[in-house]
C-alpha cells in the first residue's frame, strides 16, 4: 500500500470514529434531558416545566451529578392551598409521569410535594403516589389536624389545638399503616407548634409531642441522640430494658399529663417523658402529679415557667442555686439547669454581676461544676466568642471574678471570659475591637486583672486575629503572616507595655 493511499485510509477511518463518537454523545445527551450534569439539569428542566402550571405555588429543582449524563434528580413542588383532591391528585399523576418519562439508568428522581402544610413523597410511579394521596385526603380536610409530614422515615401529625393531640396520634399511627410502602420508623403527633417556626420538622419545637421512638425525646440528650450506625437500637435510658411504653399507651398518657394543672407543655416518648409548667413554682406539684401516672422505667424530667432542665440526675444544688438568684430579684430571662451546671441569660453586665455574687454566697454549690452567665440564648454555654453580646464561664467559686473581667472587657463587644472550673479548662478571653486605635484602652483595662497565663484571642474587625498569652510581656503565637497583621501584633505588644 501506498503512503497516500494509507493516510486516506486513515483520515477515513478518524471520520468515521468521529462520526460514532458524536452519535453516541448525541444519544447520551437525548437520554439524560440534555444535561451533562444529569442530575441537577433535570431538576433544573423539571421546575421550568411545571413553574407556570395552573395549581403549582412554588417548584424547585436540583440535583446531584456522577459522571457525566448520570446523577440523581430531586424536585420540591408546593400546591396552591385548598386545592380539590381531584386537582391535587391531577397534579401529582402528572409531575409523576414526568419523572418516570425522564428518568432512566442513569438518571433518578426523589421528590416532595407540599399540600397545605402537609408534606408528601412523590415517586415516579402511580400507585405509591396514590397511597399516600388516599392517606393525604384522610387528614388534610379534618379541621381537628393542621401539617404534617408523611416521609419514609416520619410520619407526624400536627394538632390544631393540644385537646386534639390525643387524635391526632390515634390518626398518624393509622396513616402509617396505611402507607406500608413508607417502612415508618418514627409516628409522631404535636400541637403548640411557634407563629414564626417554620422549620422542616415542626414537632423539635412543638410545646406538645407523642413520639413513638426516643429518638424525640426532649431534654434527655443521652437518649435523644442514638449511634451514628443506624443498625444500633437507640440506647435505652435504663440499660438492659425494654423500653416500658407501647404505643397504645402513649395517646392515654399524654391526654392524661395534659390534664395536671400548670402543665403547659410536654414531650412523651416510651421511655421519658419531660413536661414544662406555666411558671417555676408550679414545678414540684406537677412533678408529683405525674409522676404518679408514670409506669416504673419511664424518666420524667419537669421544667417551669424560664427555668428549663435538661438530663436525667438530682437537681438539688442547681435548684439552690437558682433559688439564691431568684432571692435577689435580679431580672434573668431564661435559666438552663443540668445537674452539674446553670446558666443564666440577662440583660447587662450589671446583672450578670449580680447573678455571679448570688451564686458566689451559696454556701454549698453541691455537684454544680459550672455557671454560664450571658446575654443572650445563643451566648450561654458558649466555649469561644458569641456572635454579640457577652457570655462568662466559670465554677461556681470563681464567678464572680469571672463577672468582673467581662465587665471591665465588655466595651468591646463580643466577649467571651471562660475561667477554669472543675472542667478542667485554661482561662481564656476572647475579645473583638474596632481597630488597633483601641488597644491603649483595652489593655490598660486588662492588664491590672492579674490574668498571667490566661490565653486570649483579639479579633479585629479588618479580619485580623491576634492570637496571645498574657506574661508580663504579652507573648503574641499567631499573627498570622501579612504585613497588617504584623503590625498589630507589634502594636499589640507595644499598649501592653506602656499599660504597665
Amino acid at each position: 500500500m501506498t503512503r497516500g493511499s494509507t493516510r486516506t485510509t486513515a483520515r477515513a477511518t478518524t471520520r468515521t470514529l468521529a462520526a460514532i463518537t458524536a452519535a453516541v454523545l448525541a444519544l447520551a445527551v437525548a437520554g439524560c434531558s440534555n444535561h451533562l450534569d444529569a442530575g441537577s439539569g433535570a431538576g433544573d428542566d423539571f421546575a421550568e416545566h411545571f413553574r407556570s402550571v395552573e395549581g403549582i405555588a412554588s417548584v424547585d429543582g436540583g440535583g446531584t451529578n456522577n459522571l457525566p449524563f448520570s446523577g440523581k434528580a430531586s424536585v420540591d413542588a408546593e400546591l396552591e392551598p385548598g386545592l380539590s383532591d381531584a386537582r391535587v391528585t391531577a397534579l401529582v399523576d402528572d409531575m409523576g409521569r414526568y419523572m418516570a418519562e425522564h428518568a432512566n439508568g442513569s438518571l433518578s428522581w426523589s421528590g416532595r410535594v407540599v399540600v397545605d402544610g402537609y408534606r408528601i413523597p412523590l415517586a415516579a410511579k402511580k400507585t405509591p403516589n396514590h397511597r399516600v394521596l388516599r392517606a393525604l385526603e384522610s387528614v388534610r380536610h379534618d379541621e381537628r389536624f393542621e401539617g404534617g409530614t408523611i416521609a419514609r422515615s416520619d410520619v407526624a401529625l400536627g394538632a390544631a389545638d393540644p385537646d386534639d393531640l390525643a387524635a391526632a396520634w390515634d390518626r398518624a399511627r393509622r396513616v402509617a399503616a396505611a402507607v406500608p410502602h413508607l417502612s415508618p420508623g418514627t409516628t409522631i403527633a404535636y400541637a403548640g407548634r411557634p407563629d414564626d417556626d417554620d422549620d422542616f420538622s415542626p414537632w423539635s419545637s412543638a410545646a406538645w409531642v407523642v413520639s413513638s421512638s426516643d429518638r424525640e425525646a426532649r431534654d434527655f440528650p443521652d437518649v435523644a441522640r442514638p449511634p451514628s450506625d443506624s443498625s444500633t437500637p437507640s440506647p435505652s435510658p435504663i440499660p438492659g430494658t425494654a423500653p416500658p411504653l407501647d404505643e397504645t399507651d402513649l395517646g392515654s398518657l399524654v391526654r392524661d399529663v395534659a390534664a395536671v394543672p400548670g402543665t403547659d407543655g410536654a414531650v412523651v416518648t416510651p421511655s421519658t417523658v419531660s413536661v414544662h409548667t406555666e411558671t417555676a413554682a408550679q414545678a414540684t406539684g406537677v412533678r408529683t402529679a405525674v409522676a404518679a401516672l408514670l409506669p416504673t422505667g419511664v424518666q420524667l424530667l419537669v421544667s417551669g415557667g424560664d427555668v428549663h432542665r435538661s438530663g436525667a440526675g438530682e437537681y438539688a444544688a442547681p435548684d439552690r442555686i437558682v433559688a439564691a438568684v431568684a432571692a435577689t430579684g435580679v431580672h434573668t430571662t431564661r435559666v438552663e439547669e443540668t445537674p452539674t451546671s446553670v446558666g443564666f441569660v440577662v440583660s447587662d453586665t450589671a446583672a450578670a454581676r449580680a447573678v455571679a455574687s448570688a451564686v458566689g454566697a451559696v454556701a454549698d454549690p453541691g455537684a454544680v461544676e459550672r455557671i454560664d452567665v450571658a446575654s443572650s440564648e445563643d451566648a450561654l454555654g458558649a466555649d469561644r466568642q458569641p456572635e454579640t453580646g457577652f457570655a462568662v464561664s466559670a465554677g461556681p467559686s470563681t464567678i464572680v471574678r469571672a463577672a468582673a473581667v467581662v465587665t471591665a472587657v465588655a466595651p468591646w463587644s463580643p466577649a467571651a471570659v471562660l475561667l477554669p472550673s472543675a472542667g478542667g479548662r485554661a482561662t481564656e478571653l476572647w475579645l473583638s475591637v474596632p481597630s488597633t486605635s483601641a488597644f491603649p484602652a483595652l489593655t490598660r483595662a486588662v492588664r491590672p486583672l492579674g490574668l498571667d497565663g490566661a490565653s486570649v484571642q483579639v479579633r479585629l474587625a479588618s479580619g485580623s486575629v491576634l492570637n496571645v498569652t498574657v506574661h508580663d510581656e504579652l507573648d503574641v503565637s499567631d499573627a498570622g503572616t501579612d504585613a497588617a497583621a504584623r503590625r498589630a501584633a507589634d502594636e499589640l505588644r507595644t499598649a501592653w507595655r506602656d499599660a504597665g
